[in-house]
């Protein structure tokens, strides 16, 4: 098996690995998104029947309208869009999403994650869209990394765990009687044809990060990486996988710049050389 290069553009260090026991991972979502072909548009539904029967591991299945928007001299209106396509392990960790324009993988928290699990997964499902679907040209590959904090007592010491840029307005000091509900910073960052989009802060009751995250009776801070790659490129599953494993790697080495010491021992860190 070959080994992937490491890409650490943030801390430029390939050695050291940060292993969390209570990391604040809870959704990892890749992405694949594609300019119209015009063939899906009277073969889509063959399409999703051939690729629903290549695809393995996601016995459960579900389809949902989407609904779109169109711009009239009466003002904007809703219509019926497209049908998106569902499928889900049977324990609902892993979830796949296929409509005309894009397929996602995305894998809920649970123990003992590992990045490469999610790699496992795609490539089998690149390989299903390549036979099945005939996409010629990709737009755009992205991964995204969904972290919340929801421990009262971390989130009262996060300027302990993370570096205070991180932080946005929490750490304000402002008058007693003033309560700060919610405060979220965005930062965008461009390095070597990567984009990565950063939102952090703090979330108010009943607010989430994303909608595939239920929403909590309390206050949470959150820290959501999302890492693209705007591309006009043939469609290749390889160049896919290497694509995601550098957009993984640089969610990845920002959560580690930003993480302290202390908050790698809050979150159960484990450091190797």
């Amino acid at each position: 098996m070959e080994i992937r290069k490491k890409y650490r553009p943030f801390t430029g260090d390939t050695n050291r690995k940060v292993r969390l026991d209570a990391a604040p991972l809870q959704l990892v979502i890749a992405q694949i998104q594609w300019p119209e072909h015009t063939h899906l548009n009277s073969s889509f539904e063959a399409a999703i029947n051939s690729f629903s029967s290549e695809l393995k591991g996601f016995p459960l299945a579900s389809t949902a309208s989407e609904a779109e928007f169109k711009i009239s001299p009466e003002g904007i209106e809703q219509v019926q869009g497209g049908v998106s396509y569902q499928y889900s392990s049977a324990d609902n960790v892993w979830t796949v999403h296929l409509n005309q324009k894009f397929i996602s993988l995305s894998c809920g928290a649970y123990p003992d994650y590992k990045f490469q699990d999610v790699l496992d997964r795609l490539e089998p499902i690149l390989l299903a869209v390549h036979k099945c679907l005939g996409i010629e040209v990709i737009s755009r590959v992205g991964v995204r990394y969904v972290n919340r904090v929801e421990d009262a007592n971390k989130i009262t010491n996060l300027n302990q765990h993370f570096k205070s840029e991180a932080l946005g307005y929490q750490f304000l000091d402002v008058p007693e009687g003033i309560t700060l509900h919610g405060s979220l910073s965005q930062a965008l960052y461009e390095l070597d044809g990567i984009a990565l989009n950063v939102r952090s802060g703090l979330m108010a009751p009943g607010q989430t990060p994303d909608q595939a995250l239920a929403p909590l009776d309390k206050r949470a801070w959150a820290l959501d990486l999302d890492a693209f790659q705007v591309t006009n490129q043939r469609f290749s599953p390889n160049f896919v996988m290497e694509t995601v494993g550098t957009l993984s790697d640089t969610c990845y080495d920002f959560f580690k710049y930003v993480l302290l010491e202390a908050g790698e021992t809050a979150f159960g860190g484990d450091h190797e050389g």
